[in-house]
C-alpha cells in the first residue's frame, strides 16, 4: 500500500515537490525549467479513489504537459532511479509505463538485448 493512502492529490503533491532540493540546498537546476508547475500540479498524480477513467484522463492531460516541457529527458531520469513512483505521471510516462520500461531496462543490463 502506498505511504500517502487516503491522502488527497494536492497533499501528495506537496509531499513529492519536498522531496526536491530547496533554493538553499540548489543553485537553479532543472527542477526550474520543467513545464509543469504549482498549478498543473494535480494533474500528475493519482487518486486510488477516483473512477479509472478520470486518472486515465488526468494523466493524458499531465503526459501532454511533459511533452512541451525542455527538460523531459532529465524528468524521465529522475524518474528512472526513483525506488517507486506508484502515484503518478513523471517523466512523461505513468507509474505503470515506468514499471515497464525500468523492466526492460533491467533486462537490457542482464543480458546486453537492445530496449
Amino acid at each position: 500500500m502506498s505511504p500517502y493512502h487516503g491522502t488527497n492529490r494536492a497533499a501528495v503533491a506537496v509531499t513529492i515537490r519536498s522531496r526536491f532540493p530547496t533554493d538553499d540546498e540548489r543553485s537553479r537546476t532543472w527542477y526550474d525549467d520543467t513545464a509543469c508547475t504549482p498549478e498543473t500540479t494535480e494533474l500528475f498524480f493519482n487518486d486510488r479513489f477516483e473512477h479509472r477513467g478520470l486518472n486515465a484522463k488526468r494523466a493524458r492531460q499531465a503526459i501532454k504537459i511533459c511533452r512541451t516541457c525542455p527538460v523531459l529527458d532529465r524528468c524521465l531520469d529522475s524518474a528512472l532511479t526513483m525506488q517507486h513512483e506508484p502515484w503518478g505521471v513523471m517523466g512523461g510516462m505513468t507509474p505503470e509505463q515506468l514499471g515497464v520500461l525500468r523492466r526492460k531496462l533491467r533486462h537490457t543490463e542482464r543480458t546486453g538485448a537492445a530496449v
